[in-house]
């Protein structure tokens, strides 16, 4: 009796896209140690700065907030608003006042550390040419933003680490399917949130581009499936939010309390118009200021418009944030869109042409933040304070 001829199964090859499918290096004690290694630096850098007498605006609010939320534990926990972002303020009132600028520098130090070996590892992970990795890493390290925010804004730097990881996962997940990005994407989000507001913004703009994306890719997935994407990508941030406002609700007696003390009054600095057109003009600048971001769009385009949606994140949100007028927009915008261009670049460099356009890119952006760092008025004060 003749038997049917077995069955043949083609399947796809994995795309290795993404942090969670190459740690490096793989023992999480290495880890560590790296992160630590990292942030030596950055703590140096801010030793110094102390010794000049340099304050950072971030420092100085931010220790301020702290101070009123250890004055509040005595009368049931009544400086609670003034614990907005969460993640740092709240670390920091937990020490006495002569504790809080070290402590502060050496969060700041940490947050630094570690998205300095999450930039490496992806390059390391992707096992590109050395020469294109060691140019693309000079890129990142030579960037002003990045030793700014990582010795004088702890906050920032924390919430544009997670940010960084957040647009990792959900390009993984909205781009090539893969479920785990869009649970990490999630979640990341909503620790991004309790450093910074600037984390709901992006949360918003990948809200937008899910759906179009799963356009994109429509012979992959049924539209049934859009729900749950969206619900994967919003529920984190959206819980924690209102259950820090409820928090703060059931502390003080007023549910928009951290708004008043953390962004709210700032929002709409100018008048709506001339406040969107000031955003749209550092928009502009921005990302003349990022050959290296741009070079990853001509990337992006020859994959796909779920690809080219996913990369107009980044500029877009930058765009509503400074709009709105929300703290750290500016400093996290031009590191952002380095990072991500910097960990997203290689997985695309597939042809010899695309490794010249980012070596290309890179050497252009190395010039750029060597020549004429970003306009932002914090970062210039404190180049000439460090100079």
């Amino acid at each position: 009796m003749a038997s049917a001829p077995p069955l043949t199964t083609t399947t796809r090859p994995a795309v290795r896209w993404g942090w969670a499918e190459g740690e490096w290096p793989s023992s999480a004690k290495a880890r560590w140690a790296l992160r630590l290694l990292f942030a030596l630096p950055f703590a140096a850098l801010s030793a110094y700065c102390a010794q000049r007498g340099y304050l950072s605006g971030e420092m100085e609010v931010l220790t301020r907030n702290a101070g009123e939320v250890r004055d509040g534990w005595a009368d049931h926990l009544a400086g609670t608003h003034y614990a907005y972002p969460a993640g740092i303020t709240a670390t920091l009132a937990a020490f006495p006042v002569e504790w809080r600028r070290p402590v502060f520098a050496a969060i700041g130090a940490l947050g630094a550390g570690s998205l300095s070996l999450a930039v490496l590892a992806r390059l390391l992970v992707h096992r590109i040419k050395p020469w294109l990795a060691a140019l693309l890493y000079l890129a990142f390290l030579t960037s002003l933003p990045l030793w700014y925010v990582g010795t004088q804004d702890p906050s920032s730097m924390f919430a544009l680490l997670f940010l960084v990881l957040a647009m990792d996962g959900n390009v993984r997940f909205a781009a090539y399917g893969q479920t785990e990005g869009g649970f990490q994407a999630g979640l990341y989000l909503a620790v991004a949130f309790y450093f910074s507001p600037l984390a709901l913004v992006y949360a918003g703009m990948l809200l937008l581009v899910a759906p179009l994306a799963a356009i994109g890719r429509r012979h992959q997935e049924p539209f049934s499936a859009l729900p749950a994407t969206l619900a994967v990508l919003a529920f984190p941030v959206v819980a924690v939010a209102l259950g820090w406002t409820y928090i703060v609700w059931r502390l003080t007696g007023s549910a928009v309390g951290w708004f008043d003390i953390a962004w709210w009054r700032s929002l709409f600095p100018q008048s709506a118009g001339p406040a969107f057109t000031d955003a749209a003009d550092f928009v502009l600048r921005l990302l003349w200021h990022s050959p290296l971001f741009l070079a990853l769009g001509v990337l992006a385009c020859t994959r796909g418009a779920a690809m080219f949606l996913l990369w107009l994140i980044p500029p877009l949100a930058p765009l509503v944030s400074v709009w709105l007028g929300l703290p750290g927009a500016r400093s996290v915008s031009f590191l952002l869109l380095l990072s991500v261009a910097v960990t997203s670049s290689p997985a695309r460099a597939t042809r010899p042409w695309a490794k010249t356009l980012l070596a290309a890119a890179a050497l252009a952006q190395i010039a750029l933040n060597l020549a004429f760092p970003p306009e932002v008025t914090a970062f210039q004060q404190w180049y000439e304070t460090v100079l």
